[in-house]
């Protein structure tokens, strides 16, 4: 769900990023439940100050190019793996569909070549439910066939109730689903959720609401096709983890990237996104990616150059009940810093609703950093630019124009500099909602 703040602002000398908060409204004490699922956090000044985001590794599921596939292959095959002749390298593609009191959907899978054929799959789905109540293993119906996951993990559950927990599940999906071509819409369902007929979840006025619930579920599918390159290759990653305003998320590699690359893939898949709730706006995400958290190349957001729309925004589950994404961005490599030797990667989101730089940025601000449970709402401040800097001129308002710095006006790799400034951002004592999100998977091809 998402969390209210109340903005408030402290001059001080040093860095990081934008917007921040203090107590929503401290007369009403402890964090409580709202009707909706979000939890008013009552935070006040003397939260303890962090230099940034909590950082979360990510388990490290298969790597697979066609080398590596011969390999396996070879020795040992598992279940549910493409070991006969292939077209071409190997690709990957997510889709996935809200769930959130439905009992079923639909997983649309658009954007494979017509000629692909399906190498490995999985399914991966999200349950908020009794802390006591995530068994090790969980079934799902996927295109007609009825599936055994295995438990990921589990999570704090994203701010519906707090007596609950989040359990992610994932399951092989056999390859004789998919036809040629491997485009289609592929039906899905879960049994065992305590409301499935379909109310819109952020006017139900059930406190607490009941359990379980399902947020959605998501299909990740190698394939190989004769358009792809013969090394690239595919790596999975998996949670979940729960993010409040955002976190650093680490992907290690048992062998480093290839020798050359040219492109990658980026794809995430996260539970209990939102655009907005009862007329309150959710502060969007940032999404940058790279091999180190201090050398990041702006993917998606408000403010980047190749889409400034957010992750995290529900879109599966659109349009009323939302709270599932699967996600996709193509990334030029010559637009990151990584190199042969790099031996993973580095996912980091940021909950913000401001501006880039610009030429005649305001002195930096503090952000208080306040405990939130196990995550930190993570705050710092921007510096001033030097007169002159960022989009070549023009108003603070303006928006990045081509010239000027282009560390400012192509947010593509800024070592450990802010990407955003305060000058748009909201005004001291309003109140801002930044989303609970459990991110459940990361998947990357290295093309």
């Amino acid at each position: 769900m998402n969390h209210p703040l109340t903005i408030d602002r402290r001059p001080t000398p040093s860095w990081f990023r934008t917007v921040v908060a203090t107590a929503t409204a401290a007369w009403l004490g402890a964090a409580t439940l709202w009707a909706a699922g979000g939890a008013l956090q009552t935070i006040s000044n003397g939260g303890k100050e962090s230099n940034f985001l909590d950082t979360f590794v990510m388990t490290h599921v298969l790597t697979l190019d066609r080398a590596s596939l011969q390999t396996l292959c070879s020795v040992d095959p598992p279940a549910n793996i493409n070991c006969g002749d292939l077209p071409g390298g190997l690709d990957h593609v997510v889709a996935g569909t809200g769930l959130r009191n439905f009992p079923s959907g639909t997983i649309a899978v658009r954007g494979v070549p017509v000629d692909a054929v399906a190498v490995r799959a999985f399914v991966v789905w999200g349950r908020i439910t009794d802390r006591p109540d995530h068994p090790d293993n969980l079934t799902i119906n996927f295109a007609g066939q009825q599936l055994t996951g295995r438990l990921m993990g589990v999570a704090d559950q994203p701010c519906w109730n707090d007596l609950a927990i989040f359990a992610g599940y994932a399951a092989d999906v056999p390859l004789s689903v998919f036809d040629s071509p491997i485009v289609g819409d592929y039906p899905v369902s879960l049994a065992g959720a305590a409301t499935s007929d379909g109310r819109n979840p952020f006017t139900d006025p059930t406190d607490p609401i009941p359990l379980p619930i399902d947020d959605g579920a998501s299909l990740i599918l190698i394939y190989s096709d004769a358009s792809v390159p013969m090394p690239t290759r595919v790596s999975f990653h998996e949670g979940p983890f729960q993010m409040r305003f955002g976190a650093i998320f680490d992907h290690l590699f048992e062998d480093p990237f290839p020798p050359t690359f040219n492109n990658f893939r980026v794809s995430r898949i996260g539970a209990d996104g939102q655009t907005q709730s009862d007329n309150f706006n959710v502060l969007p995400y940032t999404t940058d990616f790279g091999p180190r958290d201090d050398v990041l190349t702006a993917i998606r957001g408000p403010y980047t150059d190749y889409d400034r729309s957010s992750d995290f925004q529900g879109i599966d589950g659109a349009a009323l009940n939302q709270l599932w994404d699967s996600a996709s961005s193509s990334i030029p490599a010559s637009d990151t810093t990584f190199d042969s030797a790099d031996d993973g990667y580095i996912i980091r989101y940021t909950s913000t609703d401001t501006p880039p730089p610009c030429c005649c940025a305001p002195p930096g601000e503090v952000l208080l950093s306040p405990d939130l449970g196990d995550q930190r709402l993570t705050i710092g401040v921007v510096p001033t630019l030097p007169e002159g800097e960022g989009t070549g001129g023009g108003e603070c308002n303006d928006p990045p124009q081509e010239g000027g710095n282009p560390e400012q006006t192509n947010p593509r790799t800024i070592p450990n500099k802010p990407t955003f400034t305060p000058q748009n951002a909201p005004a001291v004592g309003d109140t801002v909602y930044f989303d609970c999100v459990v991110v459940m998977a990361h998947v990357l091809t290295i093309e």
